[in-house]
């Protein structure tokens, strides 16, 4: 473990229950941050265990502080490890947050900085996860002793910027944020740049608006990277460094390294062949308010957390699973959503009179042993011209319709033999049929996303692909 904090005295709370500590250590591992807190003498830590309602294994602690250089530290989510009374010492782990605000004055700052607004400007973002090729170009300049020197090659790929168009429920200006995607200095993350207040008047992104569409982003991002993305850090705060990524307010997150084995190449966005589509650019500004309005109705992000899911699971037929689940889910979610729908196959009013007529007919034959028959017949003539909205058929043909998709003969096989026997007997098909009724489902799922949000960039298939190679 590294260590990365020391403090000096702080509180653990945990509902109306204050813990003062005297000393304590953060340290890091594998992207978790652990805890070891010195209790103070005073404080009955065995009273605090054997106390009848337990509330230390109920819920979470949270913990403020004060570092050894005398800045600020809050955590959250701690839950405890282990607990030794006799040595007044505890062990914890976090599942959210430390918060680190440097405490400076002057800071060669104007004192109107110090408004509230200003203190929560978003400056950076370090995205982890995120795999794509950057799409615009910085010049480098050389000299020697004060003298340029002229090469060719002299201009280097080295960053994207992307503007993202947001409009807040709650916030009435701007919603133009410019995003400036650069690689860290050492690691394979990806920092944010977000215009500051000092240099860019009304298009800053205060952090409260941030947080309106936070998880959006970051299902928006997985999607289009095609793997799993987070946040590991955000800086805010009232003043930040010029040349350096950092800012007076430092918010990491606490969770484990993501490692993505597999990047689904559906969307070409680390393909250096489609730099030129400027997917990402296009996508913050065409198509990001519409994944948010959908993502409302539908709940977009779960069915990317189930594509990323089966991106990294390790067979053809896991993978399969987990997206078939999601296609289920996604068209349920939709029929829920539909207002207004159809109620009858056709107008009820022309239905009646053939409905009339076969009631007709069956009460011809309606005697002896056969009445029965001929009862349960007449129900189900009444209910022949409704909708059944259970139906997984009316579902998925309610689905494909608003995404408009074409029912492709590949797209038919999953929908009448492939998905019946994958939930009853396991079966998605054999050697290369499993693999393009895979392949199939998961660019089905992709583009009905996409379709919605109105993504026309590339999209490159593997499935149809092959399928273009055996022909020619």
């Amino acid at each position: 473990m590294k260590e990365v904090y020391r403090i000096k005295k702080g509180n653990l709370s945990i509902q109306s229950t204050n813990i003062p500590f005297d000393f304590g250590l953060v340290f890091a591992e594998d992207g978790i941050f652990y805890f070891d807190f010195y209790v103070a003498e005073h404080f009955d830590l065995l009273s605090f265990m054997n106390n009848e309602e337990k509330i230390y294994l109920k819920d979470n602690f949270s913990m403020k502080a004060n570092t050894d250089k005398n800045n600020e530290l809050e955590a959250t989510e701690l839950t405890l490890r282990n607990i030794t009374p006799h040595q007044s010492f505890i062990k914890m782990q976090s599942y959210g947050f430390i918060k680190h605000t440097e405490v400076k004055k002057n800071y060669g700052r104007d004192e109107t900085e110090d408004k509230e607004d200003k203190k929560q400007t978003l400056f950076y973002l370090e995205i982890e996860g995120l795999k794509m090729q950057y799409t615009d170009l910085t010049k480098t300049i050389k000299a020697r002793g004060g003298v340029k020197i002229n090469e060719y090659n002299n201009w280097e790929k080295d960053h994207t910027s992307a503007v993202l168009i947001y409009n807040s429920p709650t916030k009435i200006g701007c919603n133009n944020f410019k995003f400036t995607f650069f690689p860290c200095e050492s690691g394979n993350n990806i920092y944010v740049e977000l215009p500051n207040y000092l240099d860019n008047g009304q298009n800053v992104l205060y952090y409260e608006v941030y947080k309106e569409f936070k998880m959006d982003l970051i299902f928006f991002l997985s999607l289009f990277n095609g793997a799993e993305v987070a946040i590991r850090k955000e800086f805010i705060g009232g003043f930040y460094n010029i040349g350096k990524v950092n800012s007076q307010t430092i918010i990491n997150y606490s969770f484990k390294n993501i490692k993505n084995e597999s990047y689904n190449k559906y969307i070409p966005l680390n393909n250096p062949f489609n730099e030129g589509d400027h997917i990402l650019g296009c996508a913050f500004t065409h198509c990001f308010n519409s994944f948010v309005l959908e993502n409302k109705k539908l709940d977009l992000n779960s069915i990317i957390f189930y594509l990323n899911g089966a991106e990294q699971a390790g067979s053809i037929q896991e993978k399969f699973f987990i997206q078939i689940i999601a296609f289920e889910r996604l068209s349920q979610k939709y029929v829920e959503s539909i207002e207004n729908s159809d109620s009858f196959i056709i107008d009820d009013t022309i239905y009646k009179p053939i409905k009339d007529e076969l009631l007709l007919v069956l009460s011809k034959y309606r005697k002896g042993e056969f009445k029965n028959v001929i009862d349960n017949l007449k129900g189900k003539i009444g209910d022949l011209n409704k909708v059944k909205r259970t139906s997984t058929e009316y579902k998925f043909k309610k689905l494909f319709e608003y995404a408009k998709i074409k029912i492709t003969p590949e797209i038919q096989i999953i929908i009448d033999e492939t998905r019946h026997k994958s939930v009853h007997h396991g079966e998605i098909g054999q050697g290369n049929d499993g693999v393009k009724n895979y392949l199939v489902l998961d660019e089905l799922l992709r583009d009905i996303i996409l379709n919605i949000i109105n993504y026309d960039r590339a999209r490159i298939s593997r499935y149809r692909y092959e399928i273009e190679k055996k022909i020619n």
